[in-house]
């Protein structure tokens, strides 16, 4: 395909390593989720299932209404934050100290992956990723300047990290 191409695309562009999003799909189907550990698959933006009608049925209404016409507060709506706080203390127990002023909501995981390294790394930091990691995380590190560190996780260790792996 790249021999097709009229121009020429950047060395950048052609050093990037392949998606790992068939890596991703295949950490989700062994993955044993459990009632303290269950699955939270923010790999791909691209859903495997239409949304159900109830769904499609709230976003209508909604979409309808004229207080949906404009911005909402920066850190998202109030409502969802309250809610994903009740879901995490619901999820992970109770005693959690987690509060609506805890989260923020972001358009996708990569724009809550950029806001967590912007807020929380300078330039010349070292974030850790697993490996295989989404393209766009190390491409984000790469362009502001933070230092990667790859760590390979695999299904043997239940997802988790050791310190093993940091040696």
């Amino acid at each position: 395909m790249l021999s097709s191409l009229s121009f020429r695309l950047s060395r950048g562009v052609l050093s990037t390593i392949s998606p790992p999003i068939s890596d991703a799909k295949l950490w989700g189907m062994v993955y044993k989720p459990t009632t303290t550990r269950p699955l939270l698959d923010m790999s791909q933006g691209a859903p495997a299932a239409p949304p159900s009608k109830v769904l499609l049925e709230a976003l209508s209404h909604s979409s309808a209404s004229s207080e949906s016409s404009g911005y909402c507060d920066v850190i998202g709506e109030s409502a969802l934050r309250s809610a994903f706080a009740e879901e995490m203390k619901t999820v992970y127990g109770r005693e959690i100290d987690v509060t609506q002023d805890d989260i923020a909501i972001t358009a996708g995981c990569n724009m809550g992956f950029v806001a967590t390294v912007m807020c929380l790394a300078d330039p010349g930091d070292e974030i850790i990723l697993p490996v295989p990691w989404y393209v766009c995380r190390l491409s984000f590190a790469v362009l502001i300047k933070r230092c990667w560190i790859g760590i390979s996780i695999t299904s043997t260790v239940a997802y988790s990290l050791s310190l093993l792996s940091f040696t």
